[in-house]
């Protein structure tokens, strides 16, 4: 018989086994299940059999553990004389700085270390996503994923004592501190976390700056001795120094009470096309991310297209497989996806899914500082970098307010045409992304055509 809602799991993978704790109100339960190999497959029926042994009836909530290795933290230090929107702006900067390239990879927690000081606590999406598709392969119900550090010090504090059931080990201790934090996460949670491409601030910080603040944040920059943010590897320690990259810095914000800048805001001079097709390149490759992490092992992705809407084609093994991709996708992002088509020949069963998509408003970046002759030769030098093959670029004509129209083919593995998407997404210059379309090529290759918009400087003809 199913388990009452109340029933809560803790999930840990350490060493060759999946640990697994139930919790209830006057019940506990411990369990390890071997692994048959170090796979998210392997993990997934070593879960599901730990928690038949259990009894855990399903959507049971469940909270699972991220290593310490895969956890980022860092000391983030302020001035003291810092206004409350200048603070905001600030943080913001320095976990940008602080988080490895592309930082649209990463998610992150602010913890509060004295009146000044914060605690920076990130985790790879990709970690969280693998976390969140293991308890959902399981037919749990992912409420938490703690680094285990944490989840330790709150059983430790007293937060979630010890059953006197469970045996006394490290694994039982941890996965029962999860199971409790799967009722209460906390701050720790990392399933919450904020995502560095998209601000993170409250909406009323995450306006476009005017020129003022700008300065003040440049002034605070130097206070700190911030450089660039790490291109691979492990991010810098607080007190390097690296120099200043054009395009690291988040957007600030105006300062309350401060006038108004002496020139128009890109949001006034921008058509709101051209903010949409801005905000779309900022959002790209989360949107891909959400696809990849929430696909089902039954179904393969054939093409995919993002514009003012997200169109997939795919294959499933079966229906069961194309409605819980739909069902995953509706939950992870994108609640108005639906499913077009479905056609079973006997074969795989081909599948349309549709989504519109809903990029931030006002998030146009700061207007371009150089000719778009230049702006297409640094796109060429960015895509030899990643190691990309630059297919064909030409222009396509103009667009709304003068924006002249690229269209770019590129062809490479899909991680190497995601991470060029997500540096794109970093990129603080105004630049719109009109259309993507992925298109398989030859194994593992595919390609990649975008419809891009460039604009000139202020004042260039």
């Amino acid at each position: 018989m199913p388990l009452p809602s109340i029933a809560t799991v803790g999930v840990a993978v350490a060493g060759d086994a999946v640990h697994v704790c139930l919790r209830q109100t006057r019940r506990a339960a411990y369990t390890a299940e071997p692994l048959e190999a170090p796979t998210p497959e392997a993990q997934r029926r070593a879960l599901s059999a730990a928690c038949r042994r259990l009894g855990v009836g399903r959507r049971v909530r469940a909270a699972a553990a991220l290593p310490e290795h895969r956890v980022l933290r860092r000391e983030l230090r302020l001035p003291h004389q810092l206004r409350r929107q200048e603070r905001d702006a600030a943080l913001r900067l320095q976990v940008r700085r602080q988080l490895p390239s592309p930082a649209s990879a990463w998610r992150y927690r602010l913890q509060t270390q004295g009146r000044h000081g914060r605690r920076l606590c990130a985790a790879r999406q990709a970690d969280l996503e693998a976390a969140r598709a293991l308890l959902r392969g399981a037919g749990l119900r992912p409420a938490a994923a703690l680094p285990t550090a944490e989840a330790l010090d709150r059983q430790h504090a007293g937060n979630a004592p010890l059953p006197a059931e469970l045996p006394g080990t490290a694994p039982a201790r941890l996965t029962a501190a999860l199971a409790e934090a799967a009722r209460h996460p906390g701050e720790g949670d990392l399933l919450r976390a904020r995502d560095p491409a998209a601000g993170g601030g409250p909406p009323a910080t995450r306006t476009l700056a005017g020129a003022a603040t700008a300065a003040v944040l440049a002034a605070v920059a130097a206070h700190m001795h911030l450089g660039n943010p790490a291109t691979g590897g492990p991010p810098p320690a607080p007190t390097e120094t690296d120099s200043a990259a054009s395009d690291a810095s988040p957007p600030a914000e105006r300062a309350a009470g401060s006038p108004e800048p002496a020139e128009p805001s890109p949001q006034t001079t921008l058509g709101q096309a051209a903010q949409a097709a801005d905000a779309r390149r900022r959002r790209a490759a989360a949107w891909l991310d959400t696809l990849a992490a929430n696909r089902p092992e039954g179904v393969r992705l054939e093409t995919v297209e993002i514009a003012e809407g997200l169109t997939v084609t795919a294959q499933a093994a079966d229906r069961d497989a194309a409605e819980a991709y739909l069902g995953s996708l509706r939950e992870n992002g994108l609640p108005r996806a639906r499913l077009e088509a479905l056609e079973d020949d006997g074969g795989p069963q081909q599948l349309r899914l549709s989504a519109p998509l809903e990029p931030p408003a006002n998030a146009a970046g700061e207007p371009p500082t150089e000719p778009v002759r230049a702006q297409l030769r640094r796109l060429t030098a960015g895509v030899e970098e990643h190691g990309l093959r630059l297919a064909e670029l030409r222009r396509a004509g103009e667009g709304a307010g003068g924006a002249i129209l690229a269209e770019v083919r590129l062809v490479g593995a899909y991680p190497t045409v995601r991470d060029w998407l997500a540096e794109q997404a970093e990129a603080e210059r105004l630049r719109g992304l009109r259309r993507l379309r992925l298109t398989p090529r030859e194994a593992p290759l595919l390609e990649a055509a975008l419809t891009l918009a460039l604009h000139a400087p202020k004042g260039a003809q």
